[in-house]
């Protein structure tokens, strides 16, 4: 089933490249799973795992074997066909059908299956965990361009605000209401902010390349992105559960942990595989076959011609009787194989008693992994429950900053507003209307920094509970 998404993702794949208008998160993520190499990697050991699988599963059948050969003899040998001693020039032939089932192996076969299934279910976990990990990266770097883009809009709107500054600090001047150092200000204000828009522009080229770059996809100058569709809510962190009952969950659901359960489980296995070689093995085995031979003659009695045996007393006629010789013809070769054709059939018992200590450090060495994929097993579980309160706590604190942050901009501009007008008004200094710009680009950018931030913590919390973050 794997397979069938992975090519119609890849026929997919020119569509979304082709399409028209700006990419949505989701084809973004759907694009750069389609096309990681992790994760075609990952289809291929899963493909190998399935063979595997069915290689282990055959194992329970007899097989069947067919041979046959032609051989040329000379010098002094055996005949096979007649068991003789000869010594002439032949050649001869044999034909022989096989097959063997193993009947007792002390479970090897089957623990050979399941060791396998487990390996196959670890192999479909590890690329679960990669597509999380892609789409994790997917999502940062989508939401450094939004973030780039918010940030554009802002330097923008403080590049209009400078322009029409100018305009009034330029009208006042003439009017002479103000000194030309006002103007001077002014005009340096619209520079810095000319500056500050322009280095605003080059930070959404450079996070669209980084996403582009991070899907895998050719750069293009034309690709742009949606925003996102979700709205900020700052109590979205209310609706999960506690970091510990998410920490159980994802126990039982996020693919890291799942691989490192079937690891163990398969590590298990391949020590009952290992120990089954300390136990005798039965096979049941048996064939059919006939040979021939060019030194097989067959004998055949040709009358020569007649004997004078005896003479009948009285009359001395001769009593004759016919007299025989033999002649050897060839033996025709399917003659030969309906007469050389013979069946077996028989029961092969190995019994291991000493295999240079194989069996034992292949066992040992299996207890060995078994432990192994404990540790690894724990500490994957370790490393989750950190990321599971370390996100959590990242998430609540992330979004107490972004509503401070809402509130922070909410009051600087509203003093933004009456620096602005009192300023125009030639009440304030350009020194004191400055500061309160400065103000609230800080403000502004504080904003955007707490909003993507919290968006991204609420990701990172979803990525370590197994949960998608499209």
């Amino acid at each position: 089933m794997r397979l069938l998404v992975l090519i119609f993702s890849l026929a997919l794949a020119p569509t979304l490249l082709a399409q028209d208008g700006p990419w949505s998160l989701e084809d973004c993520i759907q694009y750069a799973i389609d096309n990681n190499i992790t994760i075609q990697q990952a289809e291929l050991n899963i493909q190998s795992n399935a063979a595997q699988l069915k290689t282990d599963q055959f194992g329970r059948l007899p097989n069947l074997n067919a041979s046959t050969g032609f051989f040329l003899n000379w010098g002094r040998f055996v005949d096979p066909t007649t068991n003789d001693f000869i010594t002439e020039n032949t050649n001869a032939t044999s034909v022989n059908l096989n097959s063997s089932v193993p009947l007792f192996n002390a479970g090897r076969i089957n623990n050979t299956i399941k060791q396998t299934k487990a390996n196959l279910n670890a192999s479909e976990q590890a690329q679960d965990n990669a597509e999380l990990n892609v789409a994790l990266s997917i999502v940062q770097a989508y939401l450094n361009v939004l973030l780039a883009k918010e940030s554009l809009q802002v330097a923008e709107e403080q590049l209009t605000i400078n322009q029409n500054q100018v305009e009034i600090a330029e009208k006042q001047v003439r009017a002479g209401n103000l000194p030309e150092g006002n103007l001077l200000e002014a005009k340096a204000q619209l520079a810095q902010a000319e500056f500050q828009q322009v280095d605003a522009a080059n930070q959404v080229d450079l996070a669209l390349l980084t996403l582009q770059l991070s899907m895998l996809l050719e750069p293009n100058p034309e690709f742009d992105i949606q925003p996102l569709a979700e709205e900020i809510d700052e109590t979205a962190i209310a609706a999960y559960e506690s970091p510990e009952a998410l920490y159980q969950q994802a126990l039982s659901t996020h693919p890291s942990i799942q691989q490192a359960e079937y690891q163990l489980k398969a590590a298990e296995l391949g020590v009952d595989v290992a120990r089954s070689n300390y136990y005798p093995s039965l096979t049941l085995s048996g064939g059919v076959g006939t040979t021939s031979s060019s030194a097989r003659k067959n004998l055949e009695t040709v009358m020569s011609g007649v004997d004078t045996v005896a003479f009948v007393a009285g009359t001395g006629e001769s009593v004759v009787a016919p007299s025989f010789d033999f002649e050897e013809n060839p033996y025709p070769f399917v003659d030969q194989w309906q007469d050389n054709f013979n069946r077996q059939v028989g029961l092969s018992l190995q019994i291991p008693i000493f295999n240079r200590n194989q069996v034992k450090n292949s066992v040992d060495q299996s207890v060995i992994n078994v432990q192994a994929a404990e540790l690894q097993r724990q500490e994957r579980m370790n490393q989750l429950r950190q990321n599971i309160y370390t996100a959590y706590r990242n998430a609540e604190a992330n979004a107490k900053r972004y509503a401070a942050a809402q509130n922070n901009l909410d009051a600087t501009q509203l003093a933004f507003e009456y620096t602005q007008k009192r300023y125009e008004q030639g009440v304030v200094t350009p020194f004191d209307f400055n500061i309160a710009q400065n103000n609230l680009n800080i403000a502004q950018a504080n904003l955007l920094q707490a909003k993507y931030q919290y968006l991204l913590s609420l990701k990172v919390l979803d990525y370590n509970i197994g949960k998608s973050i499209n």
